[in-house]
């Protein structure tokens, strides 16, 4: 009996094992303690871990393995340190904060370095960013109200100019009536016509001058509420 070999199988579970990573990654990142790659920035340089990288991105996964030396150094061009730092952050724990005017350039770059959980095809894909759980402020009330001030201004530019068309247009049509009954008429009513026609004339100057007047009216509001826009902003 003494001499026989159990054949029974234990099943050892260590309960609180993704936890224990999971904080392990914060060490090491907040350390850099064993790290073995150098990520280099057009202003600053990072160290990490290919394991990790590998692990999160598909693009470090093959580019470790197309050079397989101790410790690489990976040239970054373009991408800000801030941003790789960012990306970094989010490979290690998981999660990380970022700010409104940052975002699309970040998921740009994280598209680009195929970082899982933050690439993505379309940039509109809202389920995958709040699968990401990034979080970022609300457009401002003053800022929404501009296009609404701009809207009416714009609607009432163009009521007032619809209405020097059509008084240029009246104009021309009696212009071409006068023509029409001067050629119809006799010699002796050709000074009565004339006098029309001058007033007709006089009458479409008008209109023109008045339309011009009014382009210049809307140039100004344009380049007013521009002005108004860039202060918001």
């Amino acid at each position: 009996m003494q001499g026989m070999v159990s054949d029974k199988t234990f099943h050892l579970k260590w309960n609180n094992h993704l936890q224990n990573l999971s904080q392990l990654f914060t060490t090491i990142y907040s350390s850099s303690a064993l790290a073995d790659v150098t990520l280099s920035c057009r202003d600053g340089t990072l160290k990490a871990h290919k394991l990790v990288l590998s692990a999160c991105s598909p693009y470090f996964e093959q580019i470790f393995k197309d050079n397989p030396c101790q410790h690489p150094i990976v040239i970054l061009k373009g991408i800000p340190f801030s941003e790789i730092n960012l990306l970094v952050e989010f490979m290690y724990k998981g999660s990380v904060d970022v700010q409104e005017l940052d975002l699309q350039s970040l998921m740009h770059t994280a598209s680009e370095l195929e970082i899982r959980g933050l690439a993505y095809e379309a940039r509109d894909n809202a389920a995958q960013l709040l699968n990401v759980n990034l979080e970022y402020p609300s457009y401002s009330q003053t800022v929404t109200a501009v296009p609404t001030q701009q809207t009416y201004t714009q609607a009432r530019t163009d009521v007032e100019r619809l209405k020097q068309i059509h008084l240029y247009q009246q104009s021309m049509m009696r212009a071409e009536e006068m023509r029409r009954r001067r050629r119809e008429d006799t010699p002796g009513t050709n000074t009565a016509v004339n006098n029309i026609l001058a007033a007709a004339a006089r009458e479409m100057e008008e209109a023109r001058q008045a339309a011009r007047n009014n382009e210049r009216v809307v140039a100004s509001i344009q380049t007013e509420q521009e002005g108004l826009l860039i202060k918001v902003l």
